[in-house]
């Protein structure tokens, strides 16, 4: 088993990262669609970053050339996952009567992006609302913990492939 992870991390890491970010997508559109739960706009917005970094991934594999330029966009991703997912396990911890004073969750991300434009809504989205912070799922961890462990995952080992070379 160790000699597997150590091949896949050695030999297929841009695609192994690009398989592994695009599952996570579809976990998690397959859940919404069949528990029946409602993504907030942080949840949205950690979904971009997931196809960011699975579409920086899988170039990657196939584009040797321009490995650096890559790593680093992964690694931006992979912030901005960690920026994203953290802002929602705050909000998650934040008491009930903070919770409902907040007001940046108000209306569908496109309809912010819209209203706004796509830098302002997400700083909108950032601002969270009462959505971001009901937990509807949990399974040792919930949403926002499991995104935050593997955006981390993701900027550890990026980091560990720039500075190991």
């Amino acid at each position: 088993m160790i000699n597997i992870i150590k091949t896949l991390y050695l030999k297929y890491f841009e695609l192994t990262s690009a398989i592994c970010a695009t599952l996570i997508i579809v976990l998690a559109i397959l859940m919404e669609k069949l528990l029946y739960l409602n993504a907030c706009n942080l949840c949205i917005l950690a979904r971009f970053a997931f196809a960011g970094i699975a579409l920086v991934s899988f170039s990657a594999h196939f584009f040797k050339k321009y490995q650096l330029a890559h790593k680093l966009f992964n690694i931006f991703f992979s912030l901005s996952g960690l920026v994203f997912m953290g802002r929602q396990i705050m909000l998650q911890n934040l008491p009930e009567e903070e919770v409902m004073m907040l007001e940046g969750c108000g209306l569908p991300l496109f309809t912010t992006f819209e209203y706004y434009g796509v830098f302002n809504g997400i700083l909108m989205a950032l601002k969270g609302g009462s959505s971001c912070a009901k937990i509807d799922w949990e399974f040792i961890f919930n949403f926002a913990e499991w995104g935050f462990l593997f955006f981390s995952i993701y900027l550890i080992t990026n980091l560990h492939k720039i500075f190991s070379k």
